[in-house]
């Protein structure tokens, strides 16, 4: 629309002796640009249909990772509370050992103490 509001103009800046091939190749360049305004259109449409979509993939994949996050998570918590009951476990079993040991480290010294 610009375009044709130039050319009018010029049309009257020329009084009107304005060439018909001027003419033609105006309307021809203007045909061109109001081609690839279009043009220009459509690849921004169908890049924003495109940004859109990997959006939607990569929030729907970050969904996907955060549950499997939260389920390694859990399972993280229960080998550490096993962990936990296991190193409970060995220093029951440590403590004992410790025990029998003095018992046994005792024992000859006790009898020798008798006779």
């Amino acid at each position: 629309e610009e375009m044709q509001s130039r050319w009018a103009q010029q049309r009257r800046l020329l009084g009107g002796q304005v060439e018909g091939q001027e003419a033609d190749g105006f309307e021809y360049l203007n045909r061109q640009v109001k081609a690839l305004n279009v043009a220009f259109s459509t690849i921004s449409d169908v890049m924003v249909e495109e940004v859109d979509s990997i959006r939607g993939e990569m929030a729907r994949r970050h969904e996907l990772l955060e549950v499997e996050l939260a389920a390694q998570n859990k399972k993280l918590s229960t080998v550490l509370l096993e962990a936990t009951a296991i190193s409970k476990e060995l220093a029951t079993v440590r403590q004992q050992v410790l025990e029998l040991s003095l018992i046994h480290i005792s024992e000859p010294t006790r009898l020798l103490s008798i006779s």
